[in-house]
Parts: structure tokens; C-alpha cells; sequence
């Protein structure tokens, strides 16, 4: 993983001269290597990805449950964007340069004023030609049920109209392993590093990512993040009592 990302990490440096010709195409050559790096490091992880449906074209706005890191990778493997994160991200160890460097926009949901720079971000980055990936339950669960949706980010789709796509992930793992509310999905109190060393320790991890078949509109953000939730936990399907997955 270290020496993946590392790999990735100066290739991007080396391309970015580019920069200096052309800012559109630095970006394209962005968006291409962070769904290279995407793809690889599901690879070396054991993740196998089924997508059902398909992946909207950008500039989107996609937003989808929240269960852990993993679901950075396995949305970028198929959906390469821009997403949004909790400000905390940018100062951790690795994964907060990698995501710097994947254009990250970051909020601190602590400081309400942060929100109108944010959503300032967001269209700049739609109107780059990108898309924006974000999950608005604001924190990632077990997969018992979907969280309620935060429709703050929401405020560009309605400003400009512009429809959201949706989109559920779902995770399994092999039979007589921990089941993936514990050996997949990060939350709680669970740490990062411990987790993720046991996810390593897995033969392979399945997930299923689905996507919505119609983009969602509304007139106000709280209406839209009702509906997009509403969408969401239609296609939540939470594990039968016992297995070893959840949704």
C-alpha cells in the first residue's frame, strides 16, 4: 500500500508541469491517476468491486451511505471525483497527503461558517467539468440502517438546479471471518490502525456498489436530502440476523 501510493504520489509530481501548459489538463491527468490508484490499492486490499448500474457522468454530485475508508476506494476505483471530508483527514499520516494531493475539499463541520467556503469549492469543482463524491450522513456506521443526511452541501444542487445522483454500498467477507460490521466497516471507537491491519489480514473483502437510477431534484436542501436519504435506504439492505455482511 505504502509503496503503491508512494509510486502514484511522484508520477503526480512529475506530471505536474503540466500545470504550467494547461490547468484543464493537469486535472484530467488527476482524476485518471487517483482512479489508478484507486483501483491498484483495491488490489493489494482483496477488494473485489460489483457495481449494479450506472455511474453518473460528470459533473455529478453522487452521495452514498457511509461505512468506512473503504468506501473512498471503492467509490474512486469506479467513480473517479473530487470528495469531501471531515477536516481531520488532512492531518493524518499518508492518507492525509494522498488526499491533499486528490484535490480533497475539507470541511470542519465544527465551524458553521465553514460551510459557505465549502459549498463555494463544490462549484468551483462542477464547474471544472468534475464530479463531487460526499456522504452526507457526515460520519460512517456499522450498516445497520442509513443515518440521516446533513443537506448543508446539498446547497449548490438546488441553487443551480442540477439533479444528485445516488448510490448504497455493501460489503461481505468470506465465510468464518469477522462479518463486515466489524472487519470492514470503520466506526465508533474502532482505531484506524488496528482496523486497518486486520482488513489486511481478510482473504478479500466483496462489496457491491449500486447506483440510483434516477438523479434526484427538490426545491429547498432539506427536501433534497430527505429524498436522497429516502432513495438510499431503499436500496439499504441490512444483513439477515447472524451473517457475516452488512449493507
Amino acid at each position: 500500500f505504502l509503496v503503491w501510493s508512494l509510486v502514484m504520489f511522484v508520477t503526480y509530481q512529475l506530471c505536474r508541469p503540466v500545470g504550467w501548459i494547461s490547468r484543464a489538463g493537469l486535472r484530467r491527468i488527476l482524476v485518471a491517476m487517483t482512479a489508478a490508484w484507486a483501483r491498484g490499492v483495491a488490489t493489494i486490499v482483496g477488494l473485489r468491486v460489483s457495481m449494479l448500474g450506472e455511474p453518473p457522468q460528470a459533473p455529478f454530485i453522487l452521495v452514498s451511505n457511509h461505512l468506512g475508508y473503504l468506501d473512498v476506494i471503492t467509490l474512486l476505483s469506479r467513480v473517479p471525483g473530487v470528495f469531501v471530508s471531515r477536516a481531520d483527514l488532512a492531518g493524518w499520516p499518508v492518507l492525509g497527503t494522498l488526499a491533499k494531493v486528490a484535490d480533497t475539499i475539507f470541511i470542519d463541520r465544527s465551524l458553521r461558517r465553514d460551510v459557505a467556503r465549502v459549498n463555494a469549492l463544490i462549484h468551483d469543482v462542477l464547474d471544472s467539468g468534475r464530479g463531487i463524491l460526499m456522504f452526507p450522513e457526515g460520519t460512517s456506521s456499522g450498516g445497520t440502517e442509513v443515518l440521516p443526511f446533513r443537506s448543508s452541501l446539498l446547497e449548490p444542487a438546488v441553487r443551480t438546479g442540477q439533479a444528485v445522483s445516488y448510490a448504497s454500498l455493501s460489503y461481505t467477507t468470506p465465510e468464518g471471518c469477522d462479518p463486515a460490521s466489524q472487519a470492514v466497516c470503520w466506526w465508533g471507537d474502532m482505531t484506524f490502525v488496528a482496523h486497518f491491519m486486520g482488513l489486511l489480514g481478510l482473504p478479500y473483502v466483496e462489496a457491491t456498489l449500486t447506483f440510483g437510477e434516477q438523479p434526484v431534484r427538490a426545491g429547498t436542501r432539506h427536501e433534497l436530502a430527505a429524498r436522497l436519504h429516502d432513495a438510499v435506504a431503499r436500496q439499504h439492505r441490512p444483513a439477515p440476523k447472524g451473517a457475516a455482511s452488512w449493507a
